[in-house]
């Protein structure tokens, strides 16, 4: 029991390292776009009314909590919750006359933490998984006024692909208090409702995905993921 313990304490603080360095490194890509794009910048993005082609970089963070998938033997104690850091960079193509809807493609990089507690057939079960994942994205979103307005609204709906690139760490999974030695089974598909505020090339964006594959497969238990985030999007052109 002691040496599981130690070894899930190692484990731990590896991961608290590995998420620090990824804060230090979102915090610096906000600071070098912040100070790459000039000020006169703005009156640039907002006269592109007649290109429909747009490029921009986000980064953000946020809340992921693993849930039982359905027909499920275990029973969860409580849903964890873990914080999370992402980074992306997307096209839009204003796919019709009023440029009011368009089409996002989106490429980016997340982390994100499976951590789960409960009971199973077979005794106490703890679960906890930090990964870094590539995330594509693909989905259609619509304009409350046209791309050019100073101020703007927009609601979006994507597909999503969750494919781990780095699983951040060695998993901690124990059942009845005993290591096992499974590997998370981390590639998945969601769906992703988000919600934006613009002020000219500038946008604060709010977004609620959820896995509707498993994530991950230990012992014949299945999970899924519920990511609820806050990005801050430029559009570069």
């Amino acid at each position: 029991m002691s040496v599981n313990m130690q070894i899930y304490a190692k484990k731990a603080e590896k991961s608290k390292s590995g998420a620090y360095r990824l804060a230090v490194c979102l915090t610096g890509l906000f600071f070098c776009v912040f100070c790459a794009i000039p000020t006169r910048a703005q009156s640039t993005m907002v006269t592109t009314e007649h290109d429909d082609i747009h490029f921009g970089i986000q980064a953000g963070g946020g809340v992921h909590t693993a849930y039982p998938a359905k027909h499920t033997p275990w029973t969860f104690v409580s849903a964890k919750t873990k914080m999370g850091f992402s980074g992306s960079a997307f096209f839009e193509w204003d796919f019709e006359k009023s440029k009011r809807w368009y089409l996002h493609l989106e490429m980016g990089v997340g982390s994100a933490t499976l951590q789960a507690d409960g009971y199973s057939s077979t005794g106490y079960f703890e679960i906890k998984a930090p990964y870094l994942d590539l995330v594509p994205a693909l989905g259609v979103g619509y304009r409350f006024w046209p791309r050019a307005s100073d101020m703007n609204l927009t609601l979006a709906a994507s597909v999503v692909g969750n494919f781990p690139s780095d699983r951040g760490g060695e998993p901690y999974i124990s059942v009845n208090w005993q290591n096992v030695p499974d590997q998370p089974y981390l590639n998945s598909m969601g769906l992703r409702l988000e919600c934006g505020l613009h002020y000219a090339f500038a946008c604060l964006a709010l977004r609620y995905e959820h896995e509707l594959l498993p994530i991950m497969r230990v012992s014949g238990q299945s999970f899924t993921m519920g990511h609820f985030e806050f990005l801050l999007r430029f559009t570069i052109f």
